[in-house]
């Protein structure tokens, strides 16, 4: 009787080492994936503030393939932000294959950026500053056009990026008639 009690008592505290050590284990996984999530966040953030030092020092560490929870990826938020310096880095260093990814809404990179643009061009009071954006926007619109991106791709709501540049168009005519014009040559679709 005293050796069943003991082999009892015995497998009760390996199983509560075994428990220990799991829990351990388990805190740790949860700690991994905070500090994952974390660093993702930061680094979409560091596009969205144009922070180069953050995007170059932790580009080789990020997964192209991460979303955030419009399920936007690098790529689209480099477009959206017009940077240029990211998009091109994006494209030569394995992001091609996003170039036709939809976020949750049916967007593009193409429509999302055009689509900040209307917002951010209708912000701005001063023209020079919208001209600004407006060909920084330009350049990113050359760069998806020519690494394939569909330019007639549809949203969620049936919207093409042509009607968001034609959106854009209507807030300031002067600016953004080239980049409509730029879509409609390269075959790009009114509606």
């Amino acid at each position: 009787m005293d050796e069943i009690v003991e082999n009892v008592e015995k497998d009760l505290r390996k199983s509560l080492k075994n428990y220990k050590k799991a829990k351990t284990f388990g805190q740790n996984l949860k700690d991994k994936v905070k500090e994952r999530k974390s660093f993702y966040k930061n680094f979409l953030k560091a596009i969205e503030d144009n922070n180069r030092d953050v995007f170059y020092a932790n580009f080789q560490l990020f997964d192209l393939k991460y979303e955030n929870g419009r399920r936007q990826n690098a790529l689209m938020l480099a477009s959206k932000y017009s940077r240029l310096d990211f998009v091109n880095h994006i494209l030569e260093n394995g992001g091609k294959k996003l170039i036709n990814k939809r976020d949750k809404f049916g967007k593009n990179s193409l429509s999302i950026l055009l689509y900040q643009l209307s917002k951010d061009v209708g912000r701005l009071n001063n023209h020079k500053e919208k001209e600004v954006i407006v060909n920084e926007a330009f350049e990113v619109v050359k760069r998806l056009v020519k690494n394939g991106i569909n330019v007639n791709k549809a949203d969620d709501n049936g919207k093409r990026p042509r009607y968001y540049a034609r959106l854009i168009r209507k807030i300031t005519r002067k600016y953004t008639k080239v980049i409509d014009k730029y879509l409609k040559k390269n075959g790009g679709k009114r509606f």
